[in-house]
């Protein structure tokens, strides 16, 4: 990151002395935009927040552009990042914690109905949800009583969600924040002495350490980008356009900076077999059924390495497993989780067996799922494809859309992404059967999606989570929410038994 600061008039010639610096990673119909424009001390200047290809250019000593600024008189500072009262889209969505400054008990959330009264009243670990999505991570670690101390979020209309459902949970008394009110005037010092969680809605690269809770916290957790290593993208990695695939260092910063005993992190199997790694199946299954069929045994490739060095690097012990969904929910879910601590506390390796439920807790399978009382649903009537989309469906699949695109009603639902809501991808899957055998095949029901209730119920969230549209009558922000987020029971059991390393680390 970095700022170049620059006279009022050369700002727009900055623009085409990038486009003709040929600056790695920015392509020729890639739009020059930067992070942000703030006023300078100096009258007539700005400082112009470049993107990060442009401040690793300018690192590089990028000759064109060093010889630009030279010419108008500006600069280039490394390593500087917003302040805080110029963060584009910046909330104010502070959320009470499990106490008041008086002691009391004033949380009514339903993700900790599990708790007794002295666990809600005195959280048993702080942690931090950064790349914080819907909140996948808060819902999963508040229900084995974790607090959530700090919060960061860029995308706007994930933060709306996550402030609806979370806002709702915890009302503070007389300490509350309102909503509207700036930061003007609140230092971090105070706003933490208030006892009081807050939303960053900012871009992650200008969190910065006074963001953070000055008593330290327990966990940091994160879902960074997996756009880079997706199998269903283009799988550029380290090298993504933008700085998603980098996004990784972000976390290495904050793992330097805060030091937190532990960290909790997220991304997709593709990392894991980027460059050189590879799954081998093995056919003992550790499901009841397909087609969740076998244990896979994976090897990391370049990648992965790459990045679990640099968590090392921080001085962490770090281990990692690719968990599926499918022993929690109904879904086919696979996902790589990171657990890490301090080398100086010698923890305990992990037990992955004891993240699982019971065996006799196995997950509903689709059809209990699906809406009982279809026919009356407004949802359903909704979420049924029109005809022209039907006809569609059955060009992609050569005819065969009632069998190649259908939802195995006795079965699991396989990934559920953020795209799932398209009608032309070959990968979207529809309800053809109701829960009573009712098809929908054309005559004269025709194929639907799944509704926002059955997504949210196959991703684990809770059923007071509210998945009406949050902007524009827009139901597409809920499934791009839910799909891109973390499965909440996964969590819930990764976060006990992490608890329970804390515990004898703590006893140690």
């Amino acid at each position: 990151v970095g700022v170049v600061i620059l006279p009022n008039p050369s700002i727009q010639p900055f623009k085409t002395a990038i486009r003709n610096a040929s600056v790695p990673g920015l392509t020729e119909d890639q739009p020059i935009a930067f992070r942000g424009v703030d006023p300078h001390t100096v009258e007539g200047y700005k400082q112009i927040h470049v993107s990060t290809e442009v401040a690793a250019s300018l690192m590089d000593g990028n000759a064109c552009l060093e010889e630009f600024l030279k010419e108008c008189g500006g600069v280039f500072i490394s390593g500087a990042r917003r302040k805080k009262g110029r963060r584009g889209g910046r909330g104010s969505g502070r959320q009470s914690l499990y106490r008041d400054n008086e002691g009391d008990d004033i949380s009514t959330s339903a993700s900790s109905t599990d708790l007794d009264e002295s666990e809600r009243a005195s959280p048993l670990f702080t942690f931090v949800e950064l790349f914080a999505g819907i909140g996948g991570f808060r819902i999963g670690l508040e229900r084995i009583g974790g607090a959530c101390v700090l919060a960061s979020e860029h995308d706007p209309i994930a933060c709306r969600i996550y402030r609806r459902h979370f806002d709702n949970k915890q009302v503070s008394t007389s300490t509350s924040v309102n909503e509207n009110e700036s930061d003007k005037g609140n230092t971090n010092q105070e706003i933490w002495n208030g006892n009081r969680h807050h939303l960053l809605e900012c871009d992650m690269l200008d969190v910065v350490s006074d963001d953070f809770p000055p008593d330290g916290f327990d966990i940091l957790t994160a879902g960074f980008p997996c756009q880079p290593f997706s199998a269903r993208g283009e799988q550029k990695g380290l090298n993504d356009d933008g700085h998603r695939g980098q996004l990784y260092q972000e976390l290495v910063r904050t793992l330097m900076e805060q030091r937190p005993p532990f960290f909790l992190f997220e991304n997709v199997v593709g990392l894991v077999t980027m460059e050189g790694g590879h799954r081998h199946a093995d056919r003992d299954s550790e499901f009841a059924k397909p087609p969740i069929d076998g244990k896979h045994t994976f090897k990391s490739g370049k990648v992965m390495e790459r990045i679990l060095d640099a968590f090392r690097g921080c001085g962490y012990k770090v281990e990692w497993k690719v968990v599926n969904s499918g022993r929690f929910v109904s879904q086919y879910r696979e996902r790589v989780y990171f657990v890490g601590s301090l080398t100086e506390l010698n923890c305990p390796d992990m037990e992955w067996d004891n993240i699982y439920p019971p065996e006799e807790e196995k997950p509903p399978i689709l059809r209990d799922v699906l809406e009982q009382d279809y026919a009356q649903s407004k949802a359903v009537a909704e979420s049924e494809i029109t005809l022209q989309q039907w006809e569609k469906l059955q060009l992609i699949h050569h005819g065969e859309a009632a069998t190649r695109a259908r939802l195995k009603v006795e079965d699991y639902a396989p990934t559920l992404i953020s795209s799932y809501r398209i009608p032309a991808s070959p990968a979207t899957r529809f309800v053809m059967e109701e829960a009573d055998g009712t098809l929908r095949h054309g005559d004269p029901l025709r194929p639907r999606f799944l509704t926002t209730r059955e997504f949210r119920d196959i991703m684990g969230f809770p059923d007071d989570f509210d998945v009406s549209a949050p902007y524009n009558n827009e139901l597409g922000h809920i499934y791009q929410g839910l799909g891109n987020a973390v499965v909440p029971p996964v969590i819930e059991g990764i976060g006990r038994e992490m608890l329970r390393l804390m515990k004898l680390v703590k006893q140690q």
